[in-house]
């Protein structure tokens, strides 16, 4: 049986310090950060509904300044680089790169400016006689046109499908701009649960690679004045308090006051405790020289379990039953396995 000795019980009162000393204010000012998108394509290509669905369900009030669409000028010399932290270039799939495409994509390479290229099926016609006809045929345009270094965030989209034409566009910005991911998926609620996945699978992917250094002492005693004594459960509770956080700024709930934030993370510093108190009872019957996958997996599995609870919470206002509960821990095990088979980031959303 599991039991609360006074090592353990030191440990959660050094982690729920840990977790009171920790100050939101950094993570607001992190999503309340401003960033724009221009939508910029020639008079031909569908900017404004592409627009639409990405605000889909943003406040009327902040919309014109999240999202601005641009006409190009027939004239390639009359082209202007848009004020944006990032730029989706619409290109007419059934034509190409016209002279004012080309200017743009130039300038903004010019600029160090984050592009997103669009290629945007003529609705009309679909069939593969088009001059860039597939998302590989669109890739290879780009890189003919501009070199490899840019067609790193290229979509293809058909108009018809607005909605997944958004997301698409969306989740190629979140890849361009990840330090606004943030702000991003608080202003825009199509990003909201992508960027609460990203959210959350990168801390638990970073709680599972520290608890794996974290066993390291063990074989290598030099380290163990770096890593040890217990440091690893402080660090893996705060890194999830700090997750929760996140969530909360995520969806707006950030301006609570700070006590009441607290008390909503407390669940984590007891689950946190649970799951390495469980985690040294196992490991421990094992020998060291294979207990770091094993306790790595508890961190990540632990870690993806709060994550999703808090974002069940936050989006919802109620608590996850455990049929859902249940639901997060096989999305946790899956997840964890395709991190073993070299799968950084399964996309479920």
């Amino acid at each position: 049986m599991i039991g609360l000795g006074g090592r353990n019980v030191r440990l959660f009162s050094d982690s729920w310090r840990v977790v009171r000393e920790i100050n939101p204010e950094e993570i607001v000012r992190e999503a309340e950060q401003p960033f724009k998108v221009a939508i910029v394509g020639s008079a031909g290509v569908e900017t404004d509904s592409l627009a639409q669905g990405m605000l889909a369900g943003a406040p009327l009030a902040f919309q014109p300044s999240l999202v601005e669409c641009v006409v190009l000028p027939d004239d390639p010399t009359q082209v202007e680089t848009p004020t944006a932290d990032a730029v989706v270039h619409v290109i007419d799939a059934g034509v190409g790169f016209g002279p004012s495409d080309r200017r743009l994509a130039v300038e903004l390479f010019a600029a160090a400016r984050p592009v997103i290229f669009a290629f945007q099926t003529p609705a009309a016609d679909q069939t593969l006689t088009q001059p860039i006809s597939s998302l590989a045929s669109a890739r290879r345009a780009v890189i003919d046109l501009f070199g490899s270094h840019a067609s790193q965030n290229i979509t293809y989209l058909h108009p018809a499908s607005n909605g997944a034409g958004g997301q698409a566009i969306l989740q190629a910005i979140l890849n361009a701009v990840p330090q606004k991911q943030l702000a991003i998926g608080r202003r825009l609620p199509l990003a909201r649960l992508r960027v609460a996945s990203n959210v959350i699978f990168q801390t638990s992917l970073a709680n599972a690679q520290f608890a794996m250094l974290s066993s390291l002492p063990a074989s290598f005693p030099v380290l163990g004045g770096m890593i040890g004594a217990g440091a690893d459960f402080v660090v893996l509770t705060k890194n999830q308090a700090l997750m929760v956080f996140r969530l909360a700024a995520l969806h707006d709930k950030s301006h609570a006051p700070k006590l009441r934030i607290l008390a909503e993370i407390a669940p984590v510093v007891g689950a946190g405790f649970l799951w390495r108190t469980v985690a040294r009872s196992i490991v421990g019957l094992l020998p060291t020289t294979v207990s770091a996958i094993p306790k790595a997996a508890v961190a990540f599995i632990g870690t993806y379990l709060i994550g999703r609870a808090a974002q069940c919470y936050y989006a919802t206002g109620r608590k996850p039953s455990r049929a859902e509960m249940a639901r997060y821990s096989a999305e946790a095990a899956d997840m964890w396995g395709g991190v073993l088979h070299g799968v950084s980031a399964p996309d479920r959303h």
